[in-house]
């Protein structure tokens, strides 16, 4: 069985559709124990530009090519069931960033359709406009985050570069299946019009995801009930999947909220994940509202909506709060209540510990019915008057923050103008285990297992952690480090963490010789970052060839040193 040289066609070679899909089955075990497969490596015996010449590709096992000379295309054959919603990252900038950036280029990936269809484009990630109008955001890999299968059959996947005139680099393709909850589908067809374009016509949507088509110029109305006070919560996906067929545009985003008429409008918004759009707004009266996705330019597209409704109440805070000493108490999880008073703050604490990230969102004027003034929150330190530094805010009003110390942290909430009730919700994004210094060279190394955080603060300064990797796993390592977004970032809302190291992340073998690495700080600006995954500042992908103990260094891209150079790094073996 020749799994990498499958020339998967219906009719080409003489295979069959059933020797095709014996032959795709056959490839799927990758091997690597406990149930996650090794990368696979291309096959170019046989160049596998053309799609006649297509290696396989089978979900969940991650498959290794390289594009490094200018006008090389690899191509990939996948087997898929109708009505799947399939993810497609492409790990190109984050595995081999070095070449990426210095050849200035990132990979282009490309969806086609099956040979009864002609192979026509179904999705493209098209940075430069070669057939469209371009990505709007950041030199980084370009992602397919969500494709719903069509019709069963075999498609293709493509990628090559996006300057297909310049040298690339080599790169991972992986596709796995997500899971869609309470998955949904408009009534109106693709490409129809007027069957959901009103208010009258509205078509109601129910927790989940609804997979539906925009139409240029036009509008698709969705309903919902609530019963009462109800934090409710869109998210488009649709610029981020890429250009939608031969459309040659990619689909910008515009939602807005209305209430019960159906006309006032509550709330909109234009970007949130890169061009595409989210609310999260709190409603406090019982009805049917009204949801509208639009557009900010005309285009057509395909999208997902997510809906989410959860339901709110929350402790109501307990008078006189005004400072640390009197604070009112929040776990993780929580959410708390309060009305502010002109010139009045109102304080809320917590146990945190060095390594916790923390994420407080809060629910004003700006986001939430019947609140009449906006606020001001700020995250404290545990003396109780020193503030922290936070990334994120923006519109879905969340600050973002990598704990420093063990201890009791506060939430501050000052009055905006005139006396407005508010809400506060506390998570807690991720946990880590805090460094234990020394760990600046492979004998003083901690241990990484999942999740580890530290700081860079003095000179010469760098943290060092052992793992053991397994030959031919993919291994991911992804740091959230600076309190603003990177230039290459699109979810300014959600990202940045509070510190302002600006993180290299290098795996080293027993010798010390450096495998891989990544920066936030790259020569030529090509980021180690993505469209599925956008919340951390820098990401490193790594295969190896010899199963072993390895070591992977933090330190300061800049060759800076402060006690606000702090981070989290994350493994995951894939």
């Amino acid at each position: 069985m020749f799994c990498n040289d499958s020339r998967p066609s219906n009719h080409r070679d003489g295979l069959s559709a059933l020797a095709i899909l014996m032959l795709l089955a056959a490839c799927s075990s990758g091997g690597g124990g406990g149930g996650i497969p090794n990368v696979t490596a291309e096959d170019e015996t046989t160049p596998n530009d053309a799609l006649a010449d297509a290696n396989a590709l089978t979900l969940g096992t991650p498959i290794r090519g390289d594009v490094s000379t200018a006008g090389d295309v690899d191509s990939f054959a996948i087997q898929l069931t109708v009505g799947q919603t399939v993810r497609f990252e492409l790990l190109g900038t984050r595995l081999d960033q070095g070449n990426w950036d210095a050849n200035a280029n990132v990979p282009r990936l490309t969806i086609l359709d099956t040979d009864a269809n002609s192979n026509d484009k179904l999705l493209e990630q098209d940075f430069s406009g070669n057939f469209s109008d371009g990505w709007g955001w950041g030199t980084h890999d370009l992602d397919i985050p969500m494709f719903r299968v069509p019709a069963t059959g075999i498609y293709f996947v493509q990628v090559t570069q996006d300057n297909d005139t310049s040298d690339g680099g080599a790169y991972i393709l992986r596709a796995s299946s997500v899971s869609v909850s309470g998955p949904q589908q408009e009534a109106e067809a693709a490409g129809v019009s007027g069957d959901n374009d009103t208010f009258d016509t509205a078509e109601l949507i129910r927790p989940g995801t609804m997979h539906g088509y925009h139409v240029a110029s036009e509008l698709d109305y969705y309903k919902f009930t609530i019963s009462g006070p109800t934090v409710v919560s869109f998210e488009l996906c649709a610029y981020r999947n890429g250009v939608y067929a031969d459309t040659g545009i990619y689909y910008d985003t515009w939602v807005e909220l209305f209430d019960t008429d159906g006309t006032t409008e509550l709330t909109s918004d234009d970007d949130t994940y890169f061009y595409d759009s989210a609310i999260q707004y709190e409603l406090t009266t019982a009805g049917t509202y009204y949801f509208v996705v639009d557009e900010y330019d005309p285009a057509d597209g395909e999208y997902f909506l997510t809906y989410t409704a959860t339901s709110v109440g929350g402790a109501l805070e307990s008078e006189p709060n005004n400072d640390a000493a009197t604070a009112d108490s929040i776990a993780f999880g929580g959410r708390v209540r309060g009305v502010n008073s002109l010139g009045e703050s109102d304080f809320y604490k917590y146990s945190g510990k060095a390594g916790d990230m923390v994420r407080v969102q809060y629910f004003d004027s700006d986001n939430a019915q019947s609140k009449p003034d906006d606020v001001v929150v700020s995250l404290i330190g545990t003396d109780g008057a020193t503030e922290l530094a936070w990334g994120g805010d923006e519109d879905l009003q969340t600050l973002t923050t990598i704990l420093q110390e063990t201890g009791t942290f506060y939430i501050k909430v000052e009055n905006g103008g005139v006396d407005s009730p508010y809400a506060v919700v506390l998570t807690r994004f991720a946990t880590s285990t805090y460094e234990t210094e020394p760990n600046d060279t492979d004998a003083e190394a901690g241990v990484l297992a999942t999740r580890v955080s530290g700081v860079i603060d003095s000179a010469p300064d760098v943290d060092m952690y052992s793992i053991t990797l397994t030959k031919d796993r993919l291994a991911r390592f992804t740091c959230y480090a600076s309190s603003g977004a990177t230039s290459s970032d699109g979810v300014g809302d959600l990202s940045g963490h509070g510190s302002d190291l600006a993180p290299l992340i290098e795996l080293v073998d027993d010798t010390g010789t450096v495998v891989a690495s990544s920066t936030s700080m790259p020569a030529l600006g090509i980021y180690a970052e993505c469209v599925t995954d956008p919340l951390p500042t820098c990401t490193l992908a790594a295969v190896i060839d010899t199963t072993g103990t390895y070591f992977v260094r933090v330190s300061a891209a800049d060759g800076g040193f402060s006690a606000t150079h702090y981070y989290v790094l994350e493994y995951v073996s894939h």
